[in-house]
Formats: C-alpha cells, structure tokens, sequence
C-alpha cells in the first residue's frame, strides 16, 4: 500500500499547535504520518513543539528563518521518504483528517489530488473565483480553486518542477505543472471553516486580496511564457 506524508508549514501557530497535534494523532493510518514544519516562527511555536510527546506519526522540522510560505512546505517535502507527499494548512481551517477522502484516489491511481473548499465567505469565494477564470483563460484549462487544500501528489512528480516558488503561488505552480503532465487529478470536497487560533498572515483585508491575487496573476503570466 502507498504511503503518504503531510507538510504542515507553521508560522507563529503557537497557540494551535497543541490541537493541531492532537488532531493529527487521531488519524491512526498506518499509511500516513504528518510533518510539522516550524517555518521561522517568532512566537512561541518553537517552545510549545519542543515540550510535547509526540505520537509516532508525528514529526516536527524547525526552519530557523521564514523564507516565505512555499520554502516552508518545499522543505519538508524534500524531508518526507513517502510515496505521496503533500501539504495542508496548520490553522485548522482545512481538517487535517481530510487526507483521509484521498487515499481511494491514491489506490485508484491518482498522481494529483486537491480539496475544493465549502464554507467560505461569500467575498472570498467572489475573489477565488474570479482568479479561477482569469488563470483558466490565460492556460485555456479548467483550472479552479488553486489554493484549497490539502495538496497531494505523486512524489515522483517534484522531479519535474524546476525553480518552484517559495511564496503562495506553490499551490498555482504544483496544480498547473500536473495539467501540464496531464496527471490523473482528483478533486473532493472539504469543508473550509474560520481560523481557529490567532490571524491570518496575508488575508487581513480587501486591499491584502486585491494584492495577493496581482501576484499571483504576474506570476500566472510568467508561469505561462515558460511553458510554452
């Protein structure tokens, strides 16, 4: 049976870590085990993950400096030594038991999988939406809700990614290379809720949206001159 390791990148989580640990030790699965990734955090988070027990399918990799939201996961994909790799979020927005929805595709023979998220404000489903369709025409693939979680692939797939970003557009980067490859990709549906512990990093507001879907339209477009 194929195996499957997690990357959860952590910036300053402190306050979460203990139930996010808690939630990934519940998933009992033999197949998967989760990687922490300490991701430069300034807060407490560091402390907190040096104090607990960790179950046995639990690791931790603490990176000393955050070097942006994508070097984080690129780490620890590198780290984990299993079939499938993939990451997903560490504020417990996205359940880290939704890995669980996409082991039937692994035996099924997936090499890409990606949650589609339920639950969101209506505003942030406007705005992912309409990035949807920009990058859809600009790569004339259906290509929708780039940045759900978990993302899941084959690992023999980061053989072919070169110069992969280290910021937020990873999740554009790994969904477009696997159109690309035409990979057998899976999508299910996973319930997206509100941050539990503290604030988010990047979506503070109207004008953090506006910025953050600029970015990944530049890098969309520049994504697209290359492969060609």
């Amino acid at each position: 049976m194929k195996t499957l390791g997690i990357a959860i990148p952590c910036y300053n989580e402190g306050d979460g870590i203990n139930e996010l640990v808690n939630k990934c030790e519940a998933i009992s699965n033999s197949r998967i085990k989760f990687l922490i990734v300490n991701n430069g955090s300034t807060d407490n988070t560091f402390t907190v993950l040096s104090q607990l027990s960790l179950p046995p399918n639990v690791e931790v990799l603490h990176i000393h400096e955050n070097k942006g939201y994508g070097f984080g996961i690129l780490e620890g994909l590198k780290t984990l030594d299993t079939d499938f790799v993939g990451w997903t979020h560490a504020d417990l927005q996205a359940d880290p038991s939704d890995v669980l929805l996409f082991l039937p595709c692994i035996d099924g023979g997936a090499d890409f999988m990606k949650g589609l998220r339920l639950g969101r404000p209506l505003l942030d489903r406007f705005f992912t939406g309409g990035m949807s369709v920009l990058v859809s025409a600009m790569f004339l693939k259906k290509i929708r809700d780039v940045n759900a979680q978990p993302t899941i692939l084959d690992k023999r797939l980061l053989n072919y990614w070169k110069n992969p970003p280290k910021d937020f557009a990873l999740d554009l980067y790994a969904y477009l290379i696997a159109v690309k490859m035409k990979c057998n990709i899976q999508r299910k549906k996973v319930f997206f809720g509100p941050r539990k512990w503290g604030n988010s990093h990047w979506n503070t507001n109207l004008f953090a949206r506006i910025r953050f879907i600029k970015r990944t339209l530049k890098f969309a477009f520049k994504l697209r001159l290359e492969m060609r």
